[in-house]
Parts: C-alpha cells; sequence; structure tokens
C-alpha cells in the first residue's frame, strides 16, 4: 500500500514540472475521460460527460465533472470510491477533448469549420490564414464577428494595404466570422418560395426580371405567376409567363423586393390509421377518393365505413359498393375519418403480450385471436375476457376446436398467471426466479435442461422447498431419469455442489476465487494449471500455497509446468499467484497510454517498451522523458533507432513520449505564397526559410519586412542590408507582412510596348533589361535617342547607334527617369463619324479628303456639311468645311493639312463644338503627349534629331506610320 501512495505521490510531482507554467484544462460538455482507480481496476472506466456535466460513475453513481480540472475530479471522486472501496486511488486523464469551433464563412479562399480547442488565444488574422486569406472581391471594411448573439463590424483592410493594424482580436468557441462580397447590385427576394433573401448579380450579368427569375430557377409549375416589385413607396406587378413569353426586359434596381409565392398545396388529412396525417397530392393527380386509397394502398374489397368531414362542416359517408359506381372529388382541408381498427389487449402467460390489432376484415374470437399470437394448445387452459363494459367472463379452451368464443373489440385477455420457481446456491443465474414458458412442463428435469446443470466438474445435488417440506435430489439422476417431479408455483430450488475437493485461488488484482476438482483428479498444481487452462502473462514467477493448517510452500510456475517441482495440493488450500511488479507508466506520443506491464519473459527495457506502446519515435517525438524515484532523464528518440541502443526501465516509472508540436508563422502581403507556413522539427525557424517556404518576393515586394511576435511586438527588418537572412529568428505564431514597394521604382515614358512605372528588384539595372522588361523598343531602326533624368536632376542623352547591347552596359537606378525619344511627332488626329477614327503619320501634300479616306471615308450618317477643321490643335477655334459635295462626286476645296492638326466629323448639325474640342483634348493626351508630359517632369527640351526631315520626308508608307503610331 505504501508503494502505490508513493507512485500516486510521484505522478503528481511529474506533472507539476511539466505544466507548471500552463493553466490546466477544465472539463467541458462532450469530454470523453479515463478514470483510472488502481485500487481496483474492474472499477476502472471510460466516460462521457453529459449535456447536463454529469458522468454516471460505477459503484458512485452520478458526479458533476463540468468546469473541473482532472486532478480537482479526481480528488472529488476518490472520496466517494472510499466510502465503498477504501483503497481505491484516482487518477482521471481526459481522452478526448469537445472540439470547440470557430466557423469562418463567406469571401475567404478556403472557407471552414476551424477547431481551436488546442488554440484558445487564437487571433482574428491567423484564423484568416488558415483560411488562406480573404479574396480579391472581399470587403474587407464590413468584416462581420458574431458572438453571443451580438454582431460586430470590424476593418480589416489596413492589415492587407501595408498600414498600420495593431488590434489583436482574440475569439472565442462558437464566434462566427463573415466576410462578404463587394456588391452594389442587389434585390431581395420574397415569398414561400424556399429562396427569400439577397440576390446578388455581377457585374457582367444584367439586372433584370427575366435574368433574375432564370437566376432561381423559376417554375411556373409550383410557383404562382404573379410577380409584385416594391420599390421605394411603389408597388409593381407583372405577369411571370408574359415576361417569358414575350422576351420583356423589366429592369431591376438596386433594393427592390421582389415577391413571388408559390401554388397553394393540394391536401387532405387521413384519420383512423397508422400512415394517416396530411397527404399531399401531385398537380396531375386528380383529387379523389379513390386516388386516395391508392396512395394509401387500401384494398377495395375490404374497405370499411369512411366519414368524410368538409371544410364546410359538412359529412358524407362512403363504402366499397359505393365507391365501385361513383368516385367521390376530395377538396383542400378534407378529413376522411377510416373506423378505429379492433384491437384487444393481452395480460398474462401469453406469447405476446400488449395490444393486438385486427383487420376490418378479421373476426374477433379467441380462436382467431389464439392463431394470431401463435399460442399452442398442448393443455386446456382457462382465460379470462373482460369486456369494454365491465362483464368478466372465464371460458376454455378445451372445447374451442368445436365451438369459438367471440369478444368485443377493447376487450382484455388474461391468460393464465406466470408460472415460476425461485433458484439460488452454487448455479449461474440472471434473475432468482425461474420463470416457466406457456407450453413448458412445470417439472425438475425442465430447469435441469434450461439451466445445462448436468454434474460436468463434479456432482451437483438440488434440494426442493416447499413450505415445511425438502426433497433432495442428485441433477445427474434427474436428468437421465424418465421420472417427471413436478414443481409447483412458488417452489424453492437450491442447487450445491459438492463442497469438499476444492482449493481458494488468489490471482492479480486479489480476485479470490473457488477450484473444484473431480473425484478422480489429482489434486495438485499441474492439475490446477491444466484446470485454469492459461498461464497469465502478468503473473510473477513465484508460486505461493497456503495449507489449512497456516503452513506456506515456495515454488515457480515453470518449474511446475516442466513437473521439476510440482506440489500436491490438500482440499480447501489457498493457492497464491501474485500479478508481477514490473510495470511503468507511459503517457504521449504513444498508440497504448497509462499502465503498461512487461510479461514474465519479456526484457523490462526502453525498447521493448517502444514496442508494446506502439511508440513514435520519429521527429514527430521531441524527447522521451524517464522520470524515477532518484532521477530525471532524457533521451533523443532517433537514439533509440539504433538496433544496439537500450535502456533499461525501473518498475514504476513514469516515460513521456513528449510530442514535437509544429511551429507555425504566417506571412502576408506581396510574396508567391502567403498563408500559414509549418516548420517541422528539423527545419530552422528563420526568415530565409520562411521566404523560401512562401516561394519568395513578387516584382514588386518591399525589402523592408514587418515583423510580428505572439506578443504583438513589431520589427522592421530590411532584406537587402542583412548579410546573413538566416540569423533573423522567428519566434512560434508571430506574423510577417512583406508590403508593396512603393519607392524603389523607375518611371519609362515613350515608344516602348508597355510604358509606365516600373518596380526594381535590386536598387539599379542596365538599362537593356529595363526596355527588354518592358516589351522592348517599338522600333530600333528608329528609335536611337533616349534621354535618362537621374533622380539628382542630371541628364544623360544616349544615342544607340542601332546597336541595343551596349545598352547593357548603362546602369539604371531607383528613381530615374528613362524616356524613349518618339521617332515621329508629326500626326494628323481624325474623329468622328468616319469608319476607321486614328491617328494618321503626316506627310508633305496630305489633304483633308486624303486624310478621311485613310480613315475609310465617312460614314453615312456623316453630316459633312459641318466638318470641324482645328488647325495646329484644339487649343485654336476650329474651322467648318464643307465637303458635301463629294456625295455628288463634284470637285472639292483642297484643305492642305498640317502637323498636329485636328478634324472632327460630326453626326448633325447641332454639334456642340465645346464639348466635341473637350472630348478630343482628353483623347490626345492620352495618345500623344508622353513627350510633354517628360518634359514637364523632368525641365527637359528634347529635340528631334536633325536629320529626321531628310529621312522621312514625304514618305507615303501610311500602313507602317499607321501601326508605328497606334
Amino acid at each position: 500500500m505504501l508503494k502505490k501512495i508513493f507512485l500516486v505521490f510521484l505522478i503528481v510531482i511529474f506533472s507539476i514540472t511539466l505544466y507548471a507554467n500552463s493553466e490546466r484544462y477544465r472539463i467541458q460538455i462532450g469530454d470523453v475521460l479515463e478514470i483510472y482507480n488502481y485500487g481496483y481496476s474492474d472499477l476502472s472506466q471510460t466516460v462521457t460527460v453529459g449535456p447536463d456535466g454529469i458522468v454516471e460513475l460505477r459503484l458512485v453513481g452520478p458526479k458533476s465533472a463540468l468546469g473541473k480540472t482532472p486532478e480537482e475530479f479526481a480528488s472529488l471522486i476518490e472520496g466517494d470510491y472510499k466510502k465503498h472501496a477504501n483503497e481505491s486511488r484516482i487518477n482521471v486523464i481526459v481522452k478526448s477533448r469537445t472540439p470547440k469551433f470557430v466557423y469562418v464563412m463567406g469571401e475567404v479562399v478556403s472557407p471552414q469549420n476551424v477547431n481551436i480547442v488546442l488554440r484558445e488565444d487564437i487571433t482574428l488574422l491567423e484564423i484568416l490564414s488558415l483560411c488562406g486569406g480573404p479574396t480579391e472581391v472581399a470587403e474587407l471594411t464590413e468584416l462581420k464577428l458574431m458572438r453571443n448573439g451580438l454582431t460586430k463590424t470590424i476593418d480589416i483592410s489596413p492589415a492587407f494595404n501595408g498600414l498600420e493594424w495593431s488590434e489583436r482580436v482574440f475569439l472565442e468557441p462558437d464566434d462566427m466570422i463573415i466576410i462578404p462580397k463587394k456588391y452594389n447590385r442587389r434585390v431581395y427576394l420574397f415569398g414561400n418560395t424556399g429562396k427569400s433573401g439577397p440576390v446578388y448579380f455581377e457585374q457582367k450579368e444584367p439586372m433584370t426580371l427575366n435574368y433574375l427569375l432564370s437566376k432561381m430557377g423559376f417554375n411556373s409549375d409550383v410557383m404562382l405567376p404573379e410577380i409584385k416589385i416594391h420599390r421605394d413607396d411603389r408597388i409593381l406587378q407583372f405577369d411571370a409567363l408574359y415576361v417569358f413569353n414575350n422576351l420583356e426586359q423589366i429592369k431591376l434596381e438596386t433594393n427592390d423586393i421582389v415577391v413571388i409565392n408559390k401554388v397553394d398545396e393540394r391536401f387532405c388529412y387521413v384519420t383512423g390509421r397508422a400512415d394517416g396525417g396530411k397527404i399531399i397530392f401531385d398537380k396531375e393527380e386528380k383529387m379523389s377518393l379513390r386516388t386516395l386509397m391508392g396512395k394509401l394502398s387500401v384494398d377495395m374489397k375490404y374497405l370499411p365505413t369512411l366519414t368524410i368531414l368538409h371544410a364546410d362542416g359538412t359529412i358524407d359517408s362512403f363504402d366499397s359498393k359505393r365507391l365501385e359506381t361513383f368516385d367521390f372529388e376530395l377538396k383542400n382541408g378534407d378529413i376522411i375519418q377510416f373506423p378505429i381498427s379492433k384491437r384487444v389487449y393481452l395480460i398474462g402467460n401469453a406469447p405476446q403480450k400488449g395490444e393486438i390489432v385486427f383487420s376490418n376484415h378479421e373476426e374477433l374470437t379467441l380462436r382467431a385471436l389464439l392463431i394470431k399470437i401463435g399460442y399452442q394448445l398442448e393443455e386446456p387452459v382457462e382465460i379470462s375476457i373482460l369486456g369494454p363494459d365491465g362483464e368478466e367472463r372465464v371460458v376454455s379452451t378445451e372445447n374451442l376446436m368445436k365451438r369459438d368464443v367471440s369478444f368485443q373489440s377493447g376487450s382484455i385477455i388474461e391468460f393464465p398467471e406466470q408460472r415460476y420457481v425461485n433458484i439460488v446456491g452454487d448455479i449461474s443465474s440472471e434473475s432468482d426466479r425461474f420463470m416457466f414458458r406457456y407450453d413448458e412442463p412445470m417439472t425438475l428435469k425442465t430447469v435441469i435442461q434450461r439451466f445445462n446443470a448436468i454434474p460436468i466438474e463434479t456432482g451437483i445435488s438440488v434440494t426442493i422447498l416447499r413450505g415445511l417440506e425438502q426433497y433432495q435430489y442428485d441433477t445427474k439422476e434427474v436428468f437421465y431419469s424418465e421420472k417427471k417431479i413436478e414443481l409447483l408455483k412458488g417452489d424453492t430450488l437450491v442447487f450445491e455442489k459438492d463442497r469438499e475437493r476444492y482449493v481458494l485461488l488468489l490471482k492479480e488484482d486479489n480476485k479470490l476465487s473457488k477450484i473444484y476438482f473431480k473425484a478422480n483428479e489429482e489434486m495438485d498444481l499441474f492439475q490446477l494449471f491444466i484446470k485454469l487452462g492459461t498461464i497469465s502473462e502478468i503473473w510473477n514467477d513465484e508460486v505461493r500455497v497456503m495449507l489449512p493448517n497456516g503452513d506456506i510452500r515456495i515454488t515457480n510456475i515453470d518449474d511446475v509446468l516442466s513437473q521439476k517441482a510440482n506440489m500436491q495440493l490438500e482440499p480447501k488450500s489457498m493457492v497464491m499467484l501474485p500479478e508481477t511488479y514490473r510495470s511503468v507508466y507511459c503517457f504521449g506520443n504513444t498508440g497504448v497510454q497509462g499502465e503498461i506491464f512487461f510479461k514474465r519473459n519479456e526484457p523490462f527495457t526502453m525498447r521493448q517498451l517502444i514496442i508494446k506502446t506502439n511508440a513514435n519515435i520519429t521527429k514527430s517525438t521531441e524527447d522521451i522523458i524517464v522520470k524515477t524515484n532518484k532521477e530525471t532523464k532524457r533521451y533523443n528518440p532517433e537514439e533509440f533507432m539504433d538496433i544496439e541502443m537500450d535502456v533499461s526501465l525501473e518498475p514504476d516509472s513514469i516515460i513521456l513520449f513528449k510530442p514535437f508540436i509544429p511551429k507555425r508563422v504566417s506571412i502576408f502581403g506581396e510574396v508567391e505564397q502567403p498563408g500559414v507556413k509549418v516548420f517541422e522539427q528539423d527545419e530552422p525557424l528563420n526568415l530565409m526559410m520562411l521566404l523560401t517556404k512562401a516561394e519568395g518576393f513578387k516584382y514588386n515586394a518591399d525589402r523592408n519586412i514587418s515583423i510580428i511576435d505572439s506578443s504583438g511586438n513589431k520589427k522592421v527588418v530590411d532584406f537587402e542590408n542583412l548579410s546573413d537572412p538566416t540569423s533573423v529568428e522567428l519566434s512560434d505564431r508571430s506574423y510577417v507582412i512583406v508590403d508593396e514597394n512603393l519607392d524603389q521604382y523607375v518611371l519609362l515614358l515613350g515608344d516602348v510596348r508597355s510604358p509606365g512605372v516600373k518596380f526594381m528588384k535590386l536598387k539599379e539595372m542596365s538599362l537593356l533589361q529595363l526596355l527588354s522588361q518592358a516589351g522592348g523598343v517599338l522600333d530600333w531602326d528608329k528609335n536611337t535617342r533616349i534621354e535618362i533624368t537621374r533622380s539628382n536632376g542630371k541628364k544623360e542623352i544616349i544615342d544607340t547607334d542601332k546597336e541595343p547591347v551596349n545598352l547593357n552596359d548603362i546602369t539604371v537606378k531607383v528613381g530615374d527617369i528613362v524616356y524613349v525619344v518618339p521617332s515621329n511627332r508629326l500626326k494628323i488626329y481624325v474623329f468622328g463619324e468616319v469608319l476607321a477614327p486614328r491617328i494618321l503619320r503626316y506627310y508633305e501634300g496630305l489633304t483633308l479628303f486624303e486624310a478621311l479616306l485613310q480613315c475609310g471615308g465617312p460614314k453615312d450618317s456623316a453630316y459633312l456639311t459641318k466638318i470641324l477643321y482645328y488647325k495646329g490643335g484644339i487649343d485654336n477655334y476650329p474651322q467648318v468645311v464643307d465637303l458635301s459635295n463629294i456625295k455628288w462626286s463634284e470637285p472639292t476645296e483642297q484643305v492642305y493639312l498640317q502637323p498636329g492638326d485636328v478634324i472632327y466629323v460630326p453626326k448633325s448639325a447641332l454639334v456642340d463644338i465645346l464639348r466635341v474640342t473637350g472630348f478630343i483634348g482628353s483623347m490626345i493626351t492620352f495618345s500623344s503627349a508622353s513627350l510633354d508630359v517628360y518634359n514637364t517632369m523632368t525641365q527637359s527640351d528634347v529635340q528631334f534629331p536633325v536629320d529626321y526631315y531628310s529621312d522621312d520626308s514625304g514618305s507615303n508608307d501610311q500602313t507602317d506610320s499607321s501601326n508605328q503610331n497606334q
């Protein structure tokens, strides 16, 4: 006993040492608990905490476990156990915990229910990371957090837009997070269609009533065609079938309420039948009495008289004959009453008890009842019948075959009382009362046959106690005898074994039993082991025999089995087979936990423990901690991968296979694969490994990285200036934000395929790389002049001399402005009612009429009498040119154009010159002003090469000019 107390003390000290700094878990509803009673193993059990927080325990009954730590609950129930079993020592282990979910819905990559039972301090950002983060169309300013019936709106957009967001929102079980979608096109559907609520329209979807009906799957078979639209203080009414058939487009507006209802159900009610209740008729079914009988599978031949109660209070009656010639149409809400079935109630010693139902066509007689319940008429019995009117009579089954007995529905039929005897003594019985079936003879042989009480091990006698009388018999003689020994109701049968040739056996857990020997069997240890049929592996080697006179003899099991030291036993001796003390207590990352016993022939070593418990010694186990009464040792699990490595164990040691919990870091922002990254035991937890798991930076990523640890502390790391990125260590549950690079860029303008702001991964790159990333220069033969304005204001003029490879030696740095000078700024702008409005390349001698022809000519809708001609650009007031004569093939006045001229062909005479001028100005700004923008930003005055006109003057290559300028 002292040893067990010391063992419990070691367990408590070991648990306190490992978990002193953590708050103990408190038992919740639904948890599965292991209740270990080290004093009485048969009282150990597995229980589940019920909805009321109660667990049902053997011996002590219901106990409340809700809100208690396992240690508190163990201490509580240990006192209750000791009231009945004073050696009880209780330990409570939470085998499985009730999951605690946080529900994430809406616009996240992976909506799901997240179990936070092991992470009760989890934050809102961490939950979103586990769900893959918000989608591109998520409304980050309107995140809804629902808790305990209350809704809170949270703006999380700063965290995803590179702004400071220090709010740490901790979540609780049953929290619901909803991220809505960015929508401004919606209507609300209302009615009994089962689809009520908001209906959203994508930008590409037409917001019309036709499309809404298609979107919701409008079915004219089950839905009414009348549709109402509530808009502000108006109600608009439409017919859905007319809208569909005539393809009429009814436009909807945001926040419209569309009311659609289903077609009314066609139904009736059926009472008096088990399959009754509300009966629904389909649209194509005839709602009549014959159809109803078919739906209920009623045979018309046995149709009883039906009563039909209509909604207006009138009543009709129908029977099978009337229904053969006349079908009755039903109305909504009609009640069809079947007559209540004929039934009787059985009590007493009958094959069936309780309610017996007769069909309407079955006769209600005693003969039909006996056949229905399968009663065998071996001997006449008297049956009592109590009618529903209170009349009682007794009938005999002796002449039942000649004369049947009728009774009324609702009668109570009582069969003869139950026949029984009482059973006591040395025989296994679930009850102390033996019940004879109605078809069994009430004899002693019946009892012996049912109990299989044949003397197999030793002689068994039975004594019949009947009042003051006693009758003793040998069960074997009764079993083989033809003589019937009649029993009376209430007799007591006492079964007794031969009480002389037996030994007492004391096994593990102090279990005491009797082992009987036959008269012809040797009473020795070897024969005892044969009778036991097995040798338990948890027995100790030692066997002790206590003789009736008190002497004790000792031997061992192996010598007895080999008959080297067999020992004769005296009747009533006690044989003690003590349990082995070679056991340890194992917890953690193993398949089997708790007390682990080692067999007599098993090595008492760590390697054997690993095999017995299916322990995990891979990287998922961090340490193996062994606690004895002297010291605590730690082992690396991988050491035991070596077959030669082994460690001897000490009895009652406590061994923890400490699981490795992977560390997690969340990374957001401009990386290729953001989200939660898991670090295994052999992976270094540093910045370089995290960026590797995230597949590196995006092209526009800022190298100033924000790192926020689990406590909320923030630091910024300049990745470019790190001599060793692996030196930046990260902590578990921290998160890293890589913002967009808003400073490290160059501005590329001019004749390149993709001009604009270009982000730089590094602070400098070659000019050739920059131009290549922008799709290259439009024409290397003509665009040979490049100007670079450095961030300090200095300018460099570069002439490529038609050898682009030379640009690889020129460096472009952050903040520079690179301008590829266009080869041709001489353009003519044509807008309005022409087949192909475009920007034309100017050449000397180009006329206004030729410019219109190069644009495909005027449209049929063109108003040629009032063509607006802006000479020199839109800064000048337009001239009006009349080319209407070209429709009649008459000569027109030649208007010669100059560079920068703008032509606008109107559609009618009512042209607004100011509006047209504003429109043309905005078009020209985006199409031809890159050089002006560049000169303004850089304070430059870029000029074209001197030989420009000599190279291209007079050229009429319209196709090349058009393509280049486009």
